[in-house]
């Protein structure tokens, strides 16, 4: 993202600030003379894995809040079947001074094992993993004050496509399914013949790899009760209402709640978000902040779905993933909250996307801060719903949204949407204190980070790849396992290229009023978005790493209503 430097010189424009409302909404302190914008944060994180979603975003989402996100080398990250290489990732956590560090975000899975994808198998030995994580002890004897917030994955049912067990890979995520708990006779007669179809030894690596997840993610829980964590995040990767992960997730919550810690432990679905949740929680508790979350949904269905890849009603999803990430869920028909959470999760019902929408838009116009999370009910799509995301855009409502997702999972999309909306408060929330240079920089990480979102979950998970995967099937081609193709990019680029521009002209044909929790009259002009990068990093279309940069123009003069910051931000 580029700053005020690197940007054009445009003038500053002000405007009247028009989200402001509802006095039973949290506002920050009056702005006195002589007040300080708060020292950029620094936040080291060990992501779960390379991906964008785990990497990128975070990275993103931190500029938002003021903050940076700093994490090992890439290559010590590993990249897909290949494992990260735990000893480097050790080292870099050794090698920091954590004296000018604000908090540490921990993947107990990629300290263990080398990341998510490793811990579906057994290559490392349960004495092996469990030594590698007591590096977060040394961390915390070294500075006992830094706030350490660890993730441990729960295993999911079904095992890494990798090429290697397309014959029974189906198989053995059925048998998962099958193994844990009660079932019917011909079930039973089922499970008895996957055991015949899948090859012993994967189903032996299977088992042990569940074994070792077991005691590591028990020993992560007693990492909080050693005080060694500050706050943990047991997330269920993938899952289904029944299987084999049940009787885990249950150990888990058991051993939580037997303990001192149960305040300190959050067990919820997802995986891929969890750094997104922690890094809002971290900056948010940094603060002093907590705001207030309130649900809405597009129907009562939508609220108590269960949704694909989880084992539990959708508002039992929301509520965990606001609580863990730092902020306080207002229950329905409470009072009026710092934030609103639309759910969208109706994309097949008849005429509802449409009628959300018009809510979305009608709300936005009364005063409603508010995130958006448009979630797939179905499965069969990874991005966005298009009828409702037109609605959106025909509605000019997403320059005043704090916040909007739309990706694979109902958890992948609700916990990107809430610490982006969070965050965002929080950025404005501080500049909101005093003029500040920050300013400037807060409102290209938020134009930057919606303009990412709708071109990622939007244009390319929603509308692109699908056809982009039905033509590479039709030529003999495997979208889950490419080979470096230029042209796959190069034909990416130039489907995304003109929808960035067209979704860049809601921010560029008037100044840009940055949303905040307070009235400040503070508007910034936006350019039209350059440099667009787009790469496979999976060499799979599945995940797309896209990135561009936004010139926004510096502040010229002080903003109306705040008094000038004390001291310029670093």
């Amino acid at each position: 993202m580029s700053r005020a430097a690197t940007a054009c010189r445009l003038v500053l424009v002000a405007c009247l600030l028009g989200l402001s409302s509802g006095a039973a909404r949290s506002q920050p302190a009056p702005p006195r003379s002589g007040t300080a914008m708060p020292a950029r944060l620094r936040i080291a994180l060990v992501p779960l894995d390379d991906r964008p979603v785990c990497l990128q975003y975070p990275q993103m989402m931190a500029a938002l809040a003021h903050a940076a996100v700093i994490s090992p080398p890439p290559a010590a990250l590993g990249r897909f079947t290949t494992p990260g290489d735990t000893g480097a990732i050790a080292t870099w956590l050794r090698a920091q001074d954590w004296t000018t560090i604000d908090a540490l975000i921990v993947s107990i899975d990629m300290v263990a094992y080398g990341g998510l994808v490793a811990s579906r198998v057994h290559d490392v030995n349960r004495a092996t993993a469990l030594a590698r994580i007591d590096v977060i002890r040394e961390i915390r004897a070294a500075r006992p004050t830094l706030p350490i917030y660890g993730f441990s994955v729960l295993m999911r049912l079904a095992p890494t496509a990798d090429g290697r067990n397309e014959a029974y890979r189906e198989q053995l995520a059925r048998w998962a399914e099958l193994a844990g708990g009660s079932r019917s006779a011909a079930e039973s007669e089922e499970l008895q013949a996957l055991v015949r179809e899948i090859p012993p030894v994967a189903l032996d690596d299977y088992r042990r790899a569940r074994r070792r997840n077991r005691a590591v993610n028990l020993a992560s829980v007693g990492l909080v009760e050693q005080a060694v964590i500050d706050y943990l995040v047991v997330s269920q990767d993938d899952a289904r209402p029944r299987g084999v992960h049940l009787a885990d997730r249950a150990l888990v919550t058991r051993r939580a709640r037997g303990g001192r810690a149960t305040s300190r432990i959050g067990i919820q679905p997802g995986a891929d978000e969890v750094a997104m949740i922690l890094l809002a929680r971290a900056v948010l508790r940094r603060h002093g902040l907590q705001p207030s979350v309130r649900a809405i949904w597009s129907t009562d269905q939508a609220r108590l779905m269960v949704a694909p890849f989880e084992d539990r009603p959708l508002h039992e999803t929301v509520r965990f993933q606001v609580e863990a990430s730092g902020a306080r869920p207002v229950e329905r028909g409470g009072p009026t909250a710092d934030l609103d959470l639309y759910v969208f999760a109706s994309r097949h019902d008849p005429g509802v996307p449409e009628r959300f929408a018009a809510t979305v838009a009608q709300q936005v116009a009364a005063g409603a801060r508010a995130i958006v999370a448009d979630v797939d009910p179905k499965g069969d799509v990874q991005g966005a719903s298009v009828a409702f995301t037109e609605a959106l855009l025909a509605a000019g409502i997403f320059p005043k949204l704090y916040g909007y997702a739309s990706w694979n999972t109902a958890g992948n999309t609700i916990g990107t949407a809430i610490p982006h909306g969070l965050l965002a408060w929080a950025g404005a929330t501080l500049a909101s204190r005093c003029s500040s240079p920050a300013w400037t920089a807060l409102a290209d990480a938020q134009v930057t980070f919606l303009l990412h979102r709708l071109l990622n979950d939007f244009a390319y998970q929603g509308v692109l790849r699908p056809s982009l995967n039905a033509d590479l099937r039709a030529s003999d081609r495997n979208p889950a396992s490419l080979t470096p193709d230029d042209e796959v990019v190069q034909r990416i680029v130039a489907a995304l290229a003109p929808r960035l521009q067209s979704f860049a002209r809601h921010f560029t044909t008037a100044a840009h009023v940055l949303p905040s929790p307070a009235p400040t009259d503070v508007a910034v002009q936006v350019g039209a978005p350059t440099g667009l990068r787009v790469s496979l990093p999976w060499a799979r279309t599945f995940e797309a790493a896209i990135s561009f940069e936004v010139p926004v123009a510096g502040l010229s003069v002080p903003a109306r209503r705040l008094p000038a910051c004390q001291a310029a931000t670093p």
